[in-house]
């Protein structure tokens, strides 16, 4: 038995199926296959019963599937050390953050960590849509994620680290900005400008303006937060962002918070890691700052003011 049987052993268990496993790790199917004998003749056991179409496994390969479970994520620590000591680093983290929060959150912890811990190399990776919290992204690629989509259980840790909501803005010569509260039918006529890929965000605050009997009209759909913010800020549509996000644009007056009595909706915030990947010291450490960062900017995070609605 060796790592090579294994890994196909833990793909064909995954995939249920000798032809995905196959093409999961680019090796022919009667390759797949024959190691699978092989191995079971090594170990005097049967590891998968066909059912119809599946490869599932046995009693027996439920116990192998456990123990090499352990031995490949143990294989992919020693590599990511490896890696992290051939480029000359003594420990490296790996970061991942939907945009708002990388923009917005994150680079004040991150230059707070590197000052107390000038050795670890900070690794920060973007993203918009929900693919890179992924089960194989956040086992081998990172350390912890920051987001607020919670990844399914089976396999992620989840910590609820800050909660904001979502504001609703506009530009400061549109013509809503001039009324100190906004009615449901003020925004009948309006375009809603939305970032591309963040449908579940647009789903939470659709459904928050639905309760106040508002079916907001789809504007543009853009490619990032920060595209949003400039063209909403130029006097075109409205937008709903993070409270946190648009701090900086609101206090330089770039944008406008619109009050609309009885419209709330959360954004809350997670940090996310894989239950079978170690929670590293540089990780533990950047943690309990990221939790003090965020606990501050959620005790600042008190209602924004428009010059116009006090004119």
């Amino acid at each position: 038995m060796n790592l090579n049987q294994l890994r196909i052993f833990h793909a064909v268990a995954n995939t249920e199926n000798y032809a995905r496993a196959a093409q999961q790790l680019f090796l022919s199917q009667p390759y797949v296959y024959k190691q699978m004998r092989q191995l079971e003749r090594e170990l005097g056991c049967v590891l998968f019963h066909r059912v119809e179409k599946r490869a599932v496994l046995t009693e027996e390969g439920r116990v192998l599937f456990d123990y090499a479970s352990r031995m490949l994520e143990l294989e992919d620590e020693a590599n990511w050390a490896m890696d992290a000591l051939a480029s000359g680093v003594k420990e490296q983290l790996l970061l991942g953050a939907g945009q708002l929060i990388a923009n917005s959150l994150l680079p004040s912890v991150i230059v707070a960590f590197e000052r107390r811990y000038p050795s670890v190399h900070v690794v920060l990776d973007t993203w918009l849509a929900r693919s890179p919290l992924r089960e194989d992204n956040l086992r081998l690629n990172l350390d912890l994620g920051f987001a607020p989509w919670k990844p399914p259980a089976t396999y992620a840790m989840t910590e609820e680290i800050m909660r904001s909501e979502f504001v609703l803005c506009a530009g400061p010569s549109h013509h809503l900005t001039k009324q100190i509260e906004i009615h449901p039918g003020d925004l009948v006529a309006e375009p809603f400008i939305w970032v591309r890929y963040q449908l579940e965000m647009r789903r939470r605050v659709q459904m928050a303006l639905a309760g106040l009997g508002i079916r907001p009209r789809s504007g543009m759909v853009l490619a990032s937060p920060e595209v949003v913010k400039k063209v909403v800020a130029e006097g075109h549509g409205i937008a709903a962002i993070p409270r946190f996000a648009v701090r900086e644009e609101v206090e330089a007056g770039r944008l406008r918070p619109l009050t609309l009595r009885g419209f709330h909706c959360d954004y809350p915030i997670y940090c996310i890691r894989h239950k079978a990947r170690p929670l590293f010291p540089a990780a533990e450490a950047f943690l309990v700052l990221a939790r003090e960062f965020f606990a501050c900017w959620e005790g600042t995070e008190s209602p924004l003011h428009s010059p116009s609605a006090t004119s």
